[in-house]
């Protein structure tokens, strides 16, 4: 949900129906000038790096998952590997604040990473 910031895993219930709430995870998505794409996908590739380097931005972050194309599920951002996640990332989830990605704690994104398979249905509204 862009609207609450919050990214929700459901499981099936007793009838197959993916209703069953399992997570809530407090998100980061794109900024208004750098939306987080709005639709239905099937994450096709899913689980990429354990550790994600974006050049163009000289940042890392942990459990990329990815949503479609370069848009990604991930962690929280890092200066390089060997340190602490930026306090700015940290501080921003629960609001838009990254170039399209969705971000989560680190926590989240490692239990997004472990727990989705690909061709997971991922639903962005």
């Amino acid at each position: 949900s862009i609207a609450k910031q919050r990214v929700y895993a459901y499981a099936p219930d007793k009838n197959g129906e993916y209703t069953k709430l399992v997570r809530t995870m407090k998100c980061s998505t794109g900024r208004d000038s750098t939306p987080t794409p709005k639709g239905t996908y099937q994450a096709s590739t899913g689980t990429g790096a354990r550790w994600h380097y974006f050049k163009k931005f000289d940042v890392w972050a942990q459990y990329a998952y990815y949503i479609q194309g370069d848009y990604m599920i991930h962690s929280v951002l890092y200066p390089s590997k060997n340190g602490r996640a930026t306090s700015g990332s940290v501080g921003a989830l629960g609001r838009k604040a990254s170039h399209g990605c969705v971000r989560l704690s680190v926590e989240d994104a490692k239990w997004v990473y472990n727990n989705c398979p690909n061709k997971t249905k991922i639903i962005v509204y």
